[in-house]
């Protein structure tokens, strides 16, 4: 790099350096390199965006004065002799940067957003979402590293060597005040270059002015840049539509209602629901209400212990964190609300969270919906009105959704040692939290007991069932509209069943081992049923004919006891050995052609063949397809598997064709993301 001269870049105030000019030449060159806290700095870009406090932040906090760093002088030499090590920490230096710049280009257009739309970032739930903002800030990086002139070599040459000339100036500055010039004549060029060596090492590790000061012009500098980029991105003049494209900012809360709820939850008769253990070892708490008082709480309790994840779950008034004092009051409203549970509550709990992953489109959206939703989906129709009578909904069913409602607003759950998945990794992770979050039109908590029956409703799911929805960790389960609709007392048997089942048959997907026999047992235990003693014969009878209803009505294709020999009937004490035979139930065709696409089809898919255009050609319709099905876009989609956003546009029209190891992650992705369409 060929040094410019001094007067050509520094320009004193009031004062020309005599010793700065005379020695600049002289001076051995070096490098200036400052190291930041990876995660010290991780931690600070993607905490609080949802909290206004940011709008507040200006450029100037590019470089915080509280930030952790290490600085570093290194004599020319030296980096020439190390050259590629230094150049690479250069480079990251560079992108450290440009990360930053992003942050701060994000915040002005939030602000620019702010003040043409008047909504805060309180309103933007995804900002909560770590994952989203890291997504965005990368998005912005790109942006910035491939549209602008950052893109050019030669700019950051000239930055390096501006920051040089201004330190240089001021440590020169510094000898000559502190020795005075006579002193400093009088030395060889040699005892100036380490005096010059000995004061920058001073001043960059011990003088926090002169660091402040440090800071503060490369603020000024990066500031100059960041308005250049403004206008040349027209980033000043940029219409509302286009901000919200390019932080991909949506209304939480703008969805339609339907004319017919089923139109939009419904895949063949069937609804989508999660199939997490936390999401199951609830709802089976519900069904057979498994909730106790412990020795720590008063609270009616229930243990949940599915495989490796352990927790509980409560219902706990959300009202009590403002009415301490009638906390027994409370208690004793809870229990009764214990006394109360039935197969209705089960099913509104599915209901919720069908109607959720059909409208959502984002793990912490905001979804509308009325109460009579959830009356048709269980198959309950309104009376006509006519003749002096009025129609609609009767009393009682109103106020039986409406107590459900309560209880899945109650309900808190505390979970541990739960396996989530992040960017197709298993991780151990604590939840805790509401199942579901009801809100009114201003995204305001109400108590969804009290509301109108006939006004829309809006709910989220809560962080212990968001989590299971993110990018490749989603996790869903097929359910037939049927489970609803059979009557919560006489078919409860029928109820219980097909719930376990379904989720039953979504964890054998994989494998595709849907004949692996269900013990006897097993499924007395999922019902919450003992064996009649005295009359174990009434207690088989009604398992079977709970297996025959699902047979005629399409929910199972057939059912047999497996190594089962009925002379054992006649047998005293058959009870014991029909409790642990096995019996294999086949789930319709419409179940095994849904989960197809997730089963294990051999090794990678993706290795070049002859016909490799026409493979690849397919596997870019099949990513583009499920992307857009599941609202993705390209940079989120490239996020989860982990490839840079343009290799897989080009994938997506087949112009690439990926490698054994990518598409391998490819072929991950699309059968994690199958089953959830």
């Amino acid at each position: 790099m060929v040094r410019k001269s001094f007067k050509s870049i520094v320009t004193t105030s009031n004062r020309s350096n005599y010793l700065s000019e005379k020695w600049f030449d002289k001076i051995k060159a070096f490098q200036v390199l400052v190291v930041y806290d990876d995660d010290s700095f991780t931690n600070n870009l993607y905490e609080n965006f949802h909290k206004d406090v940011y709008m507040d932040m200006e450029v100037t906090d590019i470089f915080e004065s509280n930030a952790d760093s290490d600085t570093f002088v290194i004599c020319q030499q030296t980096y020439q002799q190390n050259k590629k090590l230094f150049l690479k920490l250069r480079v990251n230096a560079r992108n450290e940067l440009i990360l930053r710049m992003a942050k701060v280009i994000i915040i002005y257009l939030l602000k620019r957003y702010k003040a043409k739309s008047s909504i805060t970032l309180t309103n933007q739930p995804q900002f909560k979402d770590t994952q989203f903002i890291h997504s965005l800030v990368k998005q912005i990086e790109v942006m910035l590293k491939e549209q602008t002139f950052l893109a050019d070599n030669k700019v950051w040459d000239e930055f390096c060597e501006w920051l040089n000339v201004y330190l240089s100036d001021w440590v020169l500055q510094d000898m000559e005040n502190s020795l005075g010039i006579i002193a400093l004549e009088k030395m060889s060029e040699e005892e100036i270059k380490s005096l010059f060596n000995k004061y920058i090492a001073k001043n960059i590790s011990g003088d926090s002015r002169f660091m402040a000061n440090f800071r503060k012009i490369v603020n000024g500098y990066v500031q100059q840049w960041i308005t250049k980029i403004i206008s040349e991105l027209h980033l000043d003049k940029m219409p509302l539509h286009r901000i919200e494209e390019l932080l991909q900012l949506e209304k939480p809360v703008v969805h339609e209602k339907p004319k017919d709820i089923t139109m939009t939850v419904l895949q063949d008769g069937n609804l989508q629901v999660m199939s997490n253990p936390v999401y199951q070892s609830i709802r089976e708490s519900l069904s057979n209400c498994t909730f106790k008082r412990t020795d720590k709480v008063d609270w009616p309790t229930s243990l949940l212990n599915k495989g490796t994840m352990k927790g509980t779950i409560q219902i706990k008034p959300a009202q009590l964190q403002n009415n301490r004092a009638n906390e027994e009051e409370i208690i004793k409203s809870s229990w009764n609300q214990v006394k109360r549970l039935s197969e209705v509550d089960v099913d509104v709990y599915d209901a919720l969270c069908s109607i959720f992953l059909a409208k959502a489109k984002h793990h912490k959206d905001i979804v509308e919906f009325y109460m009579k939703d959830l009356l048709i989906m269980r198959g309950v129709k309104a009376k006509l009105g006519g003749k002096g009578r009025r129609g609609g909904f009767e009393v009682k069913q109103r106020n039986q959704i409406l107590q459900a409602l309560s209880i899945m607003q109650n309900l808190w759950a505390e979970i541990e040692n739960v396996t989530l998945y992040e960017k197709g990794k298993s991780v151990q992770a604590s939840l805790q939290g509401r199942v579901y979050l009801f809100q009114d039109e201003n995204q305001k908590e109400i108590d969804i007991s009290k509301h109108s029956f006939n006004k829309p409703c809006y709910f989220s799911l809560g962080e212990v069932l968001s989590k299971f929805l993110i990018g490749s960790g989603r996790q869903t389960a097929i359910l037939p509209l049927h489970t609803l609709q059979y009557h919560p007392y006489q078919d409860k048997w029928e109820k219980k069943l097909i719930r376990y089942l379904s989720w039953r048959w979504r964890t054998q997907a994989r494998s595709g081992a849907y004949m692996q026999p269900h013990k006897i047992n097993t499924l007395l235990e999922v019902l919450g049923i003992h064996i009649n003693k005295r009359a174990p014969s009434r207690t088989r009878e009604r398992l079977e004919k709970a297996f025959d209803r699902l047979l005629e009505d399409g929910v199972i294709t057939s059912w047999q006891y497996e190594k089962w020999d009925e002379d054992i009937a006649s047998m005293k004490g058959w009870a014991r050995i029909w409790e642990y035979s096995t019996v294999v139930i086949k789930p319709p065709l419409s179940i095994r052609d849904q989960y197809s696409s997730i089963e294990r089809k051999g090794k990678n898919k993706f290795k070049a063949s002859a016909n490799a255009n026409k493979v690849n050609n397919a596997l870019g319709a099949r990513i583009k397809y499920y992307r857009n099905r599941l609202g993705l876009t390209l940079i989120q989609a490239a996020e989860e598997i982990e490839i840079s956003t343009s290799y897989l546009s080009n994938i997506e029209r087949g112009i690439k064709i990926p490698s054994a190891r990518v598409g391998t992650r490819i072929e991950k992705w699309v059968q994690l993301h199958e089953n959830s369409i």
